[in-house]
């Protein structure tokens, strides 16, 4: 007479329980009786390339066990970042037990997520391209401008905005190719400051020569390319001021 197997042997799990760290989190759980278990996870977050499928993988635990606390940190982790988690049984597991349905979870990692401009990438935009020729007061409202300093200078973090004051036989402001956009006086000239297309010397093409008598609070409008880099060259008897560059 043939021998009838009967339904397999569950495993109960209760007491979940996720700590997330800033690089990864933790999922702890009891189960009625020894088992191996694992826990299958899936970035809800940060595909590893456009068009790529989720990151995933797998944590289990060492040995059969009733307190389980299989750590998870995935390679790609930092904070701020998302998971969805399955409790199953290890591929390991020797128990014979089988979990009913499958426990699963959602976790959030602790901390604030790196902005691309922490990365070294910035959102490609232009210079003063919101309606303005000089960077606008910030705070941005009625009385103000329609883009602020703090925003202009986190969303395009190679803008500067370098000061020039007395004899200037060559000071170097950029290294490399860029756009100056104006100059704004602080202290008042008597004779021309001039900028090179150079990377310092003073010596390159000019591109730019100022009036020669200069007054406080006056925006000199330049809007010219460089490729080299930008020098500025003058007297003791120039201006003191800013350069807006990017």
């Amino acid at each position: 007479m043939p021998i009838v197997m009967g339904q397999p042997a569950y495993l109960t799990i209760s007491n979940i329980r996720v700590v997330p760290s800033a690089t990864g989190f933790t999922v702890n759980f009891t189960t009625d009786q020894p088992a191996q278990c694992a826990v299958f996870w899936i970035a809800d977050t940060d595909a590893p390339s456009v068009g790529g499928g989720p990151l995933q993988g797998t944590s289990s635990d060492a040995a059969a066990t009733v307190n389980h606390s299989i750590a998870v940190t995935p390679a790609q982790a930092a904070g701020g970042k998302t998971y969805v988690f399955y409790i199953q049984m290890a591929t390991t597991d020797t128990s014979g037990l089988v979990i009913r349905g499958s426990p699963d979870g959602f976790v959030q990692l602790t901390g604030a997520r790196t902005p691309l401009q922490a990365m070294g990438q910035s959102v490609p935009i232009k210079f003063y391209q919101f309606g303005t020729v000089y960077p606008p007061s910030p705070g941005g409202g009625p009385s103000g401008s329609n883009w602020s300093t703090y925003s202009w200078m986190q969303y395009a973090p190679k803008a500067a905005n370098p000061r020039f004051a007395g004899v200037q036989a060559a000071l170097s402001l950029r290294v490399g190719p860029g756009t100056v956009y104006t100059a704004t006086i602080t202290t008042a000239g008597t004779t021309a400051f001039t900028l090179h297309d150079d990377a310092g010397t003073g010596t390159g093409p000019v591109i730019y020569t100022s009036p020669a008598a200069t007054s406080i609070g006056q925006v000199l409008t330049i809007n010219q390319p460089f490729v080299n880099g930008l020098t500025l060259v003058q007297a003791a008897t120039g201006p003191s001021g800013s350069i807006g560059i990017a």
